[in-house]
């Protein structure tokens, strides 16, 4: 699982699309919400030479239509679903939450796809996958296995795409210093890549050995 993509690579995928969709500024002014949580997976055919802004551009071929479709979607807690990327943000409050990635990994209906199926669906043949989410999945909902919320096993869509990773860059402000996250983060590593960007830079949360890294729990 992205055995040959370094967490510079990553960085330059995820600085490109949260500075050109995420955090522009008609986004801060339009949606308050952003910088509380949203998710987006992006499904490429051809990974190769995306060691740069420009060619992370390129690659996802975004028109300025799209962009602001997107920003649209946050900002009214909708889902949007393009030909290689999909968006979303929470909805609700309290209990009754759906979280970002909840949203993205399930079907909004009986007998329909979730948007991260249909998206891999469009983008047949995918080489890689980044999902990016801007709070790491929650402990309470998104990795509590016994609960309708949990991701976990929907993670298993992504299987099929080795080269895949998961990003987050805030730890869930309620799973701070939690003893059970670095278990919790550890099956979702068994799934799917998980790293940690800051700044310009990505760690690997988990390496070959198991071993956490405790700068993806703080």
């Amino acid at each position: 699982m992205y055995p040959s993509l370094p967490g510079k690579i990553l960085s330059k995928k995820k600085i490109y699309i949260e500075e050109n969709i995420f955090l522009t500024k008609h986004t801060r002014e339009k949606q308050s919400t952003c910088k509380i949580s949203y998710a987006y997976v992006v499904a490429l055919k051809k990974c190769n030479n995306l060691n740069t802004e420009k060619n992370v551009e390129k690659a996802l071929s975004l028109t300025d239509k799209e962009i602001m479709d997107i920003q649209q979607a946050i900002k009214d807690q909708k889902v949007y679903l393009g030909d290689n990327i999909a968006a979303a943000t929470y909805t609700g409050k309290g209990k009754t939450s759906k979280h970002s990635e909840y949203h993205l990994l399930t079907p909004s209906g009986k007998n329909k796809p979730s948007p991260v199926e249909a998206l891999l669906k469009k983008q047949k043949g995918a080489k890689c996958v980044l999902f990016y989410t801007l709070n790491s999945p929650c402990l309470g909902k998104c990795l509590n296995v016994e609960k309708s919320s949990s991701i976990v096993d929907k993670l298993n869509v992504f299987s099929k795409i080795n080269d895949r990773a998961l990003v987050f860059t805030d730890v869930y402000r309620n799973d701070l210093n939690m003893e059970n996250l670095a278990d919790a983060f550890k099956t979702v590593n068994g799934k799917i890549s998980l790293y940690r960007c800051l700044g310009k830079g990505c760690i690997r949360c988990v390496d070959s050995g198991s071993v956490m890294n405790n700068n993806c729990l703080n």
